[in-house]
């Protein structure tokens, strides 16, 4: 007969409960000290989490949005976006595939139909 793993382990607590049914006293009389360094700890490990955290605000303000500021300035020089001239190149940057023009009328003539189909049901039927 096989016993499972939560069958031993409960054979195994009440074995051991059976033979050792004195209450558990603290080793040494630095209870109080334990605690406050257990304490310590804690505030000290959610410390470092915060810090960290904060670290990583101050590179993506500092840093990140820098960079990208200069960049975006850089790059809309270069491309002379907001000149006073008409361009077709900037218009072709602007237009629209011929598939995803297709695909988005598709999916509004089907959002229509959805939409009328639900005020139908919505809708009081009296016979």
């Amino acid at each position: 007969m096989k016993m499972g793993m939560p069958h031993r382990l409960r054979m195994l607590a009440k074995a051991y409960a059976s033979q050792d049914s004195t209450p558990v006293k603290p080793a040494n009389d630095y209870t109080k000290e334990v605690n406050i360094m257990a304490e310590l700890g804690a505030y000290f490990d959610l410390s470092s989490r915060r810090i960290i955290e904060k670290v990583s605000d101050c590179v993506d303000l500092f840093f990140v949005r820098a960079v990208t500021d200069c960049f975006s300035k850089n790059l809309c020089a270069h491309l002379e976006i907001g000149a006073t001239r008409e361009d077709a190149r900037y218009k072709g940057f602007l237009r629209t595939g011929t598939l995803a023009v297709a695909q988005r009328e598709k999916l509004i003539s089907r959002e229509k139909l959805l939409e009328a189909l639900r005020m139908d049901l919505l809708r009081p039927q009296f016979n």
